[in-house]
């Protein structure tokens, strides 16, 4: 039917499984020729999120906002990313244009990381992106971020979800406190002529 309506020779399939169905999914789709083009995880947060301990640093993480944002400087967040936009950008759209929120880990009046994320349901909250600079990265300012955002959302009554997770964000969504909750796949099949 596709190949007859839509004249195309891929089909590409995408569906999200939970963790109980997994693997039977991958064995079937693998038996019949799908090839996987890409897998993403999402995270739920389930637990408390923030330990006293965390809150050693909580005075360098603020909400940056269109009135605030001139007091940071944020050269060490430039880096390019590919298919990012640049935080320039990310701050207009968000800030200025009030299409979503971001978090920060400010030392010194300086941006070293951050967190953005954008309301996509009445009471849920996803992260759209973390980000933070590379000679900031493995002490904890991303975990610290993490669990920040999902005591926002709480106190918001909001539920924090954390999806489409790369490998390295994976990482820091469970470190923060987030629970496994699905997969996202990407499945492609080349149709026969």
């Amino acid at each position: 039917i596709i190949r007859k309506n839509m004249r195309c020779n891929t089909v590409l399939i995408n569906f999200n499984v939970a963790p109980n169905m997994y693997e039977e999914d991958i064995q079937y789709l693998n038996e019949n020729h799908y090839k996987i083009n890409s897998a993403y995880d999402s995270y739920i947060n389930c637990k408390n999120s923030v330990c006293e301990n965390d809150f050693i640093s909580e005075n360098h993480i603020v909400e940056l906002t269109a009135h605030n944002i001139n007091c940071y400087t944020y050269n060490d967040c430039n880096e390019k990313i590919q298919y990012r936009p640049s935080f320039e950008r990310l701050l207009d759209v968000f800030l200025c244009k009030e299409n979503g929120r971001i978090i920060a880990y400010v030392e010194n009046n300086c941006i070293l990381g951050y967190l953005s994320y954008v309301n996509i349901f009445e009471d849920v909250n996803d992260v759209d992106f973390i980000y933070v600079a590379n000679k900031y990265r493995n002490i904890g300012i991303g975990t610290l971020l993490g669990k920040y955002y999902a005591e926002i959302s709480k106190k918001e009554s909001r539920t924090a979800f954390w999806s489409n997770a790369t490998e390295i964000s994976s990482k820091v969504a469970i470190k923060s406190g987030f629970e496994w909750c699905c997969r996202h796949i990407s499945f492609y099949k080349e149709m026969d002529n």
